[in-house]
């Protein structure tokens, strides 16, 4: 007779168990479900955002790119911002939550110019800054006249050659790096103009390319140990009365929202 009754509780408590963790994996799918929804909503925002921002970018320096080496070195114009993706937008381009692959390729490769156009940008302010403050500086004839020497004939004519050969190697790395930037620049305003509205229409779109499964946090061992911890301490519900049954359902329903945030 023991023997039956204790059967029972026992089929009872596996009965109970299987439910409750049934209910904490459907917990667990809608709140992380929910949250990958809300997470790409986001990320499609600042991807948005940022390649807007990119193209404005983009043009501004094609502006500064097109003025001379000498309007360069008074100092007219300063250099605009870099252009940049935002972290959580590059999170994104690296996710499976666009869907779209050859989208995804193209906002790779406008990363990957933004750095070439970035460290071409980064190179002719080095060579601006460098010819400004060696001007006047070492064996040129300035600093022979400041310096207040007897300047021989040869001295003048080695000074004058050697300011006359750094300015031609400033122009002729500056052309260079110049040009390579306009290039890359304008590969890269190309290629924002078309992937811009196609961006847009993600933002725009009801559809939701996420897929609805368990995220792979879940397969976590402590996403896993929090779950059935939770079925088992659930199971045991129907053994408990009162106050002690209202603690059970709190520390259950901590487990299970822990369980979806790991």
């Amino acid at each position: 007779m023991n023997t039956d009754i204790g059967w029972q509780m026992w089929w009872q408590y596996a009965v109970t168990f299987a439910g409750s963790l049934i209910v904490a994996l459907l917990s667990v799918w809608i709140a992380q479900s929910w949250s990958a929804k809300r997470e790409r909503s986001k990320a499609l925002g600042n991807l948005k955002s940022e390649v807007s921002a990119n193209i404005r970018d983009c043009r501004l320096i094609s502006e500064w790119l097109d003025k001379d080496f000498d309007a360069l070195i008074k100092g007219e114009g300063a250099l605009t911002p870099y252009p940049r993706i935002h972290d959580s937008a590059w999170y994104l381009v690296r996710s499976t939550f666009i869907g779209d692959y050859a989208l995804v390729a193209k906002l790779e490769d406008a990363y990957r110019l933004i750095a070439v156009v970035n460290n071409l940008l980064q190179r002719i302010e080095e060579l601006r800054y460098t010819h400004m403050n060696e001007s006047g500086k070492g064996f040129t004839l300035e600093a022979l006249e400041q310096a207040e020497l007897e300047i021989t004939e040869g001295m003048r004519t080695a000074a004058l050659a050697l300011s006359a050969d750094r300015e031609t190697a400033y122009r002729t790395n500056y052309t260079q790096h110049n040009a390579a930037a306009k290039g890359y620049t304008q590969k890269l305003l190309t290629l924002l103009e078309e992937v811009e509205p196609q961006v847009a229409q993600l933002c725009g779109s009801r559809e939701d390319t996420s897929t609805a499964v368990l995220d792979k946090r879940l397969l976590k061992s402590k996403a896993r140990l929090h779950i059935v911890l939770a079925a088992a301490l659930f199971g045991a519900l129907p053994f408990l009365t009162g106050g002690y049954q209202i603690a059970l359902i709190v520390v259950v329903a901590i487990l299970t929202f822990s369980s979806s945030v790991l």
